[in-house]
């Protein structure tokens, strides 16, 4: 459920835990400051998500299905198109890493890998909520164009993954998971130059 579908009270609750989270790491984070900073009492937190770590997963399913949802839908009006394939990866790309440079989300990110090996959950909600469905859909799209002779792709899943790699991981790496800007041009040549592998690797012959 998105931010912008809770009832107003939730949404204070919400908007005010993800800036508190962000701010103060997940053990730092202090149920009375978001209490305070969201205009509500503190019992009214647990009486909604009955502890800390509750309203932490519901922040993150807040923050990200929506854009999940919208990222979806862009996959899927970009992949259905099958006319020019190695254009449409690369708006692919852009508008992925784009999305991923959203100062909310990779900050969010961010705290959810330093806190990933004291609460592994965190990490699995994020995975959920984010990849947990884009690969899927990506892994569809690319059984159907090897279906219909566009690629050569024996294992979907598997270059679904690649392909992933290849559109956003250094760009991910280079940023620090957007902690610093990755200049444009770059961007480009990366998502362009994966693209190609990719296609080098995975196009069907003529």
């Amino acid at each position: 459920m998105s931010v912008e579908t809770l009832p107003a009270k939730r949404q204070s609750v919400v908007r005010a835990a993800a800036q508190v989270f962000v701010r103060e790491g997940f053990v730092g984070a202090s149920v009375d400051v978001i209490a305070a900073e969201a205009g509500v009492s503190k019992q009214t937190i647990y009486n909604y998500y009955r502890d800390k770590e509750n309203l932490f997963l519901s922040v993150i399913d807040a923050m990200l299905l929506p854009v999940a949802e919208q990222f979806l839908a862009v996959l899927d009006e970009i992949l259905l198109d099958e006319a020019d394939l190695a254009a449409g990866l690369v708006r692919l790309g852009r508008e992925w890493t784009a999305l991923l440079a959203r100062e909310d989300l990779a900050a969010l990110r961010r705290l959810i890998v330093g806190e990933a090996t004291r609460y592994p959950q965190l990490l699995a909600a994020w995975q959920n909520a984010g990849p947990g469905l884009a690969q899927p859909k990506l892994t569809a799209h690319l059984t159907r164009l090897a279906a219909r002779g566009v690629l050569a792709v024996p294992d979907p899943e598997r270059a679904a993954n690649q392909l992933t790699s290849l559109l956003i991981g250094e760009v991910q790496t280079m940023s620090l998971f957007g902690a610093v800007d990755v200049p444009a041009r770059r961007v480009e040549e990366i998502v362009t130059s994966g693209v190609q592998v990719f296609l080098r690797a995975y196009k069907a012959a003529d």
